[in-house]
This record gives C-alpha cells, structure tokens and sequence, in this order.
C-alpha cells in the first residue's frame, strides 16, 4: 500500500510532466501576437460607407432655374440697375414705372423697347389683394407679345401681409 505522500508525489509528477508538454508545445508555436488587420480594415470602409451615404441623403438639392447676371472682372454688373417695373394694382389697373397704362400700350412700350432684347430686366410688381386671374391673363399677354424673361416681385413671408 501507498502512503499519501507517495501518491501526491506521484500526481505532482503528472501534472509536472503534462505542463512540460505544454510548455513545449507553446515554444514551438509563434509565440508573438498577430494583428489582424482585415476586420479593422472591414469595420472602416463600412462606417466610411454608412457616412458617406448618410451626408448625401442629409443635402437637399432643390434646383431652381436663375440666370444670374454676367460679372465682368472689375465686379460691376453688365445689367442695368434700372428695371422696368410692370405694376398691377388690386384694382386691376396697370402701370409701367409708376405711370398708369393700358395693357396694349404697356405691351407696345415694352416691344417697341425690344423686349427681350432690352437689357433692362422686366419685373412684375403684383398687389397681395390683386385677383390672380388678372396676372395670369398679364403673363399670358407678355409672353404672347416675345416678352418671357421677367421677375415677379415680393416680400419674405415675414414682411408679408
């Protein structure tokens, strides 16, 4: 019979020779750290990704058809700054550079000023309380007599009515 020393000794020499083995199976494997640098790689392009994407819904792109002025170098405008400003009252009453006219001699004035051909712009000075009738009956004469490139005046929503 084994006294119990005998038998600790012997499991001590066990579990000796087994960390050994372990210990030589360890050396032979590369000990040093590896970085895999593949799904660092994988988890930057998709947050790349998802950003970019992101930034492209967050702009809103309205798109809104204006023919700026032509700036010479000097910064000076080539169009004039003296409009011709087609007035429509809520009355009805029509007047070009605040004098009343009728809308076949505001038409004759303004071909006879070469319309589009006139570099001085064209803007529509529309009252609030005017019938909207009247101005599309307005724009319809103008653009029927080759007078198409116009502006429409108005206050920002916080000067308004």
């Amino acid at each position: 019979m084994r006294t119990r020393a005998q038998i600790h000794l012997r499991r001590g020499r066990r579990t000796l020779q087994v960390m050994r083995r372990l210990r030589a199976i360890d050396r032979s494997a590369d000990s040093a750290p590896r970085l895999e640098l593949m799904p660092l790689l994988d988890v930057v392009f998709l947050l790349l990704t998802f950003f970019a994407f992101a930034m492209l819904l967050m702009v809103q792109a309205t798109v809104i058809d204006v023919r700026l002025p032509v700036v010479d170098r000097s910064g000076a405008s080539s169009q004039p700054q003296d409009p011709r400003v087609i007035s429509l009252a809520a009355d009805g009453t029509l007047a070009l550079d605040a004098e009343a006219i009728s809308i076949d001699e505001l038409l004759a004035e303004l071909q006879s000023s070469g319309g589009d051909r006139d570099q001085r712009p064209v803007l529509l000075e529309v009252d609030a309380q005017a019938d909207s009738g009247e101005m599309i009956r307005l724009v319809q004469r103008l653009r029927s007599a080759g007078i198409s490139d116009f502006g429409v005046l108005g206050l920002p929503e916080a000067e308004g009515l």
